[in-house]
């Protein structure tokens, strides 16, 4: 759910502001984009949850299918996101490149959940993971401006 909700507020919310059709191919392929990259970065915050889950009786992805497998699918979504991001800039005809800023940040987001599974309750990593919204704006921000 949370993956949707930022996935189509990052896709389709600026479509409608800019000149591109909001059902597009690159408004669709920008929105699964983002979409794989917010679920790689959540399923760690379910992982590190599961016991408080569990005591509740609520069922996540990690409670599911366990957490090796969570972990595992957390990577792939990171990298079918890298994928899509270097495929939806190929085929776009921004002058713009973005991709490099897209790709640093699922790759730093890939390291600290790697880091992360080392010991759970060590928030420097899962500050880092919640912040890389906030980071993936900034660089591109900062590659915009060069």
């Amino acid at each position: 759910m949370i993956a949707f909700v930022w996935a189509f507020i990052g896709s389709f919310l600026p479509a409608t502001n800019s000149e591109l059709p909001i059902v597009s191919g690159d408004v669709i392929l920008l929105f699964f984009a983002h979409y794989l990259f917010i679920f790689g970065i959540t399923l760690p915050f379910d992982i590190k949850d599961l016991t408080i889950d569990a005591q509740h009786q609520v069922k996540t992805i990690p409670a599911i299918i366990g957490i090796q497998k969570s972990y595992n699918l957390s990577f792939l979504s990171l990298l079918l996101s890298t994928l899509l991001y270097v495929v939806m800039q190929q085929l776009t005809t921004s002058a713009q490149d973005f991709s490099l800023p897209l790709c640093i940040t699922t790759l730093l987001s890939s390291w600290s959940i790697y880091l992360s599974r080392k010991k759970a309750d060590n928030y420097l990593y899962f500050g880092l993971i919640d912040g890389m919204l906030i980071i993936q704006s900034l660089l591109v921000i900062v590659f915009a401006l060069n």
